[in-house]
C-alpha cells in the first residue's frame, strides 16, 4: 500500500527515492533572501498576466452578442490607456465604504492564508472534533454567509466584474 501512496505522491516523505523533503533545505543568508526575492517576482508576474489576460476576457462579457466585440475591444483598450495615467485616489474610501463586504472576505482570506500551518492545524483538529449537531449548524452559517456574497447586487465597475 505505501507503494501505491507514493507512486501519487513520489515526493512524500518516506519515498523510495528518499522524498523532496529529506533532500530541501532551507535556503540561509543571501541565498535567502533571492529565494524570497524571486517567489515574489513571480507571484507579481503570474499576478500582472492574469490580470491583463481577464480585462481583454470580461470587458464585453455581459454585452449583446452582436456588438460585443467592438464595445469589448474599446472598453479594454480604455482600462489600458488609463493604467498610465495618474490614479485618483480620492475615491478609494468610498469604494472600500460601498464594497465593504468584500474587502472584509479578501481581508478574512489573506488571514487565513498567511496563519501559521500549525495554528490551521489545530482549528480544523477542533474543527473535526465538535459534536455533528454542531459542526452542522456552523456549516450552515458559513453556506449562509458565503451565500451573501454570491448574490450581492452586480458591480458597476468592471475591475469588480471578476
Amino acid at each position: 500500500m505505501r507503494f501505491i501512496y507514493h507512486l501519487i505522491r513520489p515526493d512524500a516523505l518516506g519515498a523510495p527515492s528518499g522524498g523532496m523533503d529529506s533532500l530541501r533545505r532551507r535556503p540561509c543568508g543571501r541565498d535567502a533572501w533571492t529565494a524570497w526575492l524571486g517567489t515574489v517576482w513571480a507571484i507579481a508576474q503570474t499576478f500582472t498576466f492574469i490580470t491583463f489576460t481577464r480585462l481583454f476576457f470580461r470587458s464585453g462579457s455581459n454585452l449583446d452578442p452582436a456588438t460585443a466585440n467592438k464595445v469589448a475591444w474599446d472598453t479594454a483598450r480604455n482600462m489600458v490607456a488609463q493604467i498610465g495615467t495618474p490614479w485618483d485616489l480620492s475615491v478609494i474610501p468610498d469604494v472600500v465604504a460601498g464594497y465593504w463586504k468584500v474587502f472584509a472576505l479578501f481581508l478574512a482570506g489573506m488571514v487565513i492564508h498567511l496563519l501559521p500551518a500549525r495554528w490551521k492545524r489545530r482549528y480544523r483538529i477542533g474543527f473535526a472534533s465538535l459534536p455533528l449537531p454542531v459542526m452542522a449548524v456552523v456549516t450552515a452559517l458559513a453556506v449562509l454567509l458565503l451565500y451573501q456574497f454570491v448574490t450581492a447586487d452586480t458591480q458597476p465597475f468592471i475591475y469588480f466584474q471578476f
